[in-house]
Order: C-alpha cells, then structure tokens, then sequence
C-alpha cells in the first residue's frame, strides 16, 4: 500500500525533529525505523 504525501510528511517530521536531539546515532535510528514501521503497518 502506498503512503499519502501528508503521511511522508510526517514521518520526515517525526525523523528530522528526533534526529536534532540525536545522542546516540545507532539506538535513535533503530527507534525511528521502528516507529514508521509501526505507523505503515497500522494503516
């Protein structure tokens, strides 16, 4: 199934906001890659 503009949107969002507070680069990026599989698969 494809994502709606506004869904991509808001994940960049989610991403960019997450990543300016990035402390640990590997842990951050595991949580983000979780969190828009979660939201892709609720849909």
């Amino acid at each position: 199934m494809a994502l709606a503009w506004n869904e991509i949107k808001d994940c960049a969002l989610t991403f960019s906001n997450d990543w300016a507070k990035a402390e640990s680069e590997d842990a951050d990026a595991h949580r983000q890659l979780v969190a828009c599989t979660v939201h892709q698969t609720s849909l």
